[in-house]
């Protein structure tokens, strides 16, 4: 992969961290919505005797005990399973989208219950609460990754901008300062491609901790990044950039050295190869 391919991977990390943080933020959007919703539905009560020619009906206090049920069913429908990439995303039935939200009692319930008592009405209520937080919680991490990459893009197109210069010309043209200036440059890159890289393995392990303690759907970078040809492309940039600007280095060093003019030698154990180790 050159600087090219390179930031162009890091671009489309860019746009798909963005795309599930706009869908993860639309179906929170669409929870809080729903628990609107609840609040105008009331729980059904104890059933009262109705007399009825030939015998007794069990009613709820305004009609029968399914339309409290039968309204949570179309409220969810009508705004859960309503966001636009539901189909894309899910495509599945109300029993099995309930399960998936909010386990298979309350999916049993809702599908099959010929009522909604209190009990179910108030754990229905903590779930759709439960929900929209762990959906906070992943859109913090998914804001912080998609900034984080922005950052990682920002820092290295000045660095392909210096290399194309740096390659525009044969180095034997160059005056014997700007060589050394550029040099310098160069370490500075590169210090600053280190720097990125241990930033950002720090900011993916407090990621993995936060996400292991989301009791149900994370945002891994596998899961989110599989159209990509690297489930790291904040790290595999700054990886790729680090060997040319070693490349580049090396390239500088030999044409002082020829000039008597090698400068102080840098420490190699800090190249591109940790970068790569990084990835794993």
């Amino acid at each position: 992969m050159d600087t090219d391919a390179a930031l162009a991977t890091l671009d489309e990390g860019i746009r798909w961290a963005a795309a599930e943080h706009r869908l993860l933020r639309d179906e929170a959007t669409a929870l809080e919505s729903f628990g609107a919703r609840l609040e105008n539905i009331e729980p059904d009560v104890a059933p009262r005797p109705s007399p009825e020619p030939g015998g007794i009906r069990m009613l709820g206090p305004t009609g029968s005990d399914d339309d409290h049920l039968a309204a949570v069913r179309d409220a969810y429908r009508q705004t859960v399973m309503s966001v636009d990439h539901y189909e894309t995303e899910y495509g599945e039935p109300f029993e099995q989208h309930v399960r998936y939200e909010f386990g298979p009692e309350m999916a049993e319930a809702l599908e099959h219950g010929s009522s909604l008592p209190p009990p179910v009405y108030r754990r229905l209520r903590t779930n759709v609460a439960d929900a929209i937080e762990r959906r906070e919680q992943v859109l913090e991490l998914l804001a912080a990754e998609r900034d984080g990459l922005q950052e990682i893009r920002t820092a290295l197109v000045p660095v392909r901008e210096k290399l194309e210069d740096i390659g525009s010309c044969p180095l034997e043209q160059w005056t014997t300062a700007a060589l050394c200036a550029e040099y310098d440059q160069i370490e500075t890159f590169r210090d600053q491609c280190e720097r990125l890289a241990t930033e950002r393995q720090c900011t993916r392990q407090e990621h993995v901790q936060a996400r292991s303690a989301l009791p149900d759907r994370t945002v891994t970078e596998e899961y989110m990044y599989q159209p990509l040809n690297t489930a790291y492309p904040g790290l595999a940039a700054l990886a790729v950039f680090a060997d040319r600007l070693r490349e580049t280095a090396q390239e500088l060093r030999i044409v002082l050295f020829d000039r008597g003019s090698l400068p102080t030698n840098r420490d190699e154990s800090k190249n591109a190869p940790s970068l790569v180790d990084n990835l794993t």
